[in-house]
């Protein structure tokens, strides 16, 4: 069977148990904040003063995380599936020039909010470890989820054992087999067919991803979103629909505030909450297939 590896997951992980993450405070050092929180507590410092530090350990220390943490992988999906696992790293191009993400020309304000999330320390060292040790393909111009989600729907049209493992739940969105990695090696196995992950999409258009910076409708959860899609799970022209029709009543309530809509108004407001959907559609969607650009099922319903 071959296992696509989402490497940002790997490194990250990986490189981030090699940080030497400590916290401060009053003199004493502490590995976790609970305990720092507690000792200033403890001692009537204000918790203020606690403060976050890295001490990275040495390069081999994150390098024997990463390999530990792939045989895990390895190990149980070896241990579920009962196949051979070929491990194909999946992971971001080594030149600069080739690392354009397509979404940034949709909207700029694509993952804005992580301007300022620390990278850890050992992130290259750890993806030159992997490269030496594993076999490998890049994404290029694109997010490594894109690659896999097309290097998993490729494998399974040519009739081959192929499954991604990943820490991303976004990976949802792709048919077949997946491998959820998890801190502390407890990774799942698990299946997603294609009306499963169809409407895990319309869920993430209702919900949005805060992780990326993109917006849902306010107030909208899991729960709401899987009742908006209830009874209409897979079919994706009746999911878009009331994705749309969601976006509207919002739209509208926010706006007129309970004062009666006019019909005119209400088709300008539609065909205004159509492009940006559309936009807010090709930031989510994990790519399936080679330069896709995701584009909504006819037809539209008037409303």
């Amino acid at each position: 069977m071959k296992l696509l590896i989402d490497s940002d997951a790997i490194e990250f992980m990986a490189a981030a148990q090699a940080d030497g993450r400590m916290y401060r405070v009053g003199g004493v050092e502490f590995k976790y904040k609970k305990d720092a929180v507690g000792y200033a507590n403890d001692m009537d410092i204000d918790v203020g003063e606690v403060e976050l530090s890295y001490v990275p350990e040495p390069d081999s220390h994150a390098c024997q995380c990463a390999k530990k943490l792939v045989e895990s992988v390895i190990t149980v999906v070896t241990n579920e599936t009962g196949r051979i696992v070929e491990p194909v790293f999946v992971m971001k191009h080594s030149d600069p020039d080739l690392q354009h993400n397509f979404r940034y020309d949709v909207d700029d304000s694509y993952k804005a909010n992580r301007k300022d999330v620390r990278i850890p320390h050992h992130i290259k060292t750890v993806n030159e470890f992997l490269k030496k040790r594993h076999h490998y393909k890049y994404s290029v111009n694109e997010e490594v989820d894109d690659r896999l989600g097309i290097l998993q729907m490729e494998d399974m049209a040519d009739g081959e054992q192929v499954m991604i493992a990943s820490h991303d739940k976004d990976l949802d969105l792709i048919p077949g087999m997946h491998c959820r990695i998890k801190r502390g090696g407890a990774h799942t196995v698990y299946e997603v067919n294609e009306a499963e992950a169809d409407t895990n999409f319309y869920m993430q258009m209702l919900t949005g991803d805060t992780v990326d910076n993109i917006p849902g409708i306010k107030g909208i959860g899991p729960k709401k979103a899987a009742k908006i899609l209830e009874g209409i799970e897979g079919d994706n022209t009746a999911m878009w629909n009331a994705v749309v029709k969601a976006y509207l009543e919002d739209a509208v309530a926010r706006d007129m505030d309970d004062v009666d809509v006019d019909i005119v108004h209400m088709d300008m407001m539609e065909d205004a909450l159509t492009d940006i959907l559309i936009d807010k559609a090709r930031l989510l969607w994990i790519r399936r297939e080679e330069g896709e650009m995701w584009n909504p099922p006819p037809p539209f319903p008037p409303f």
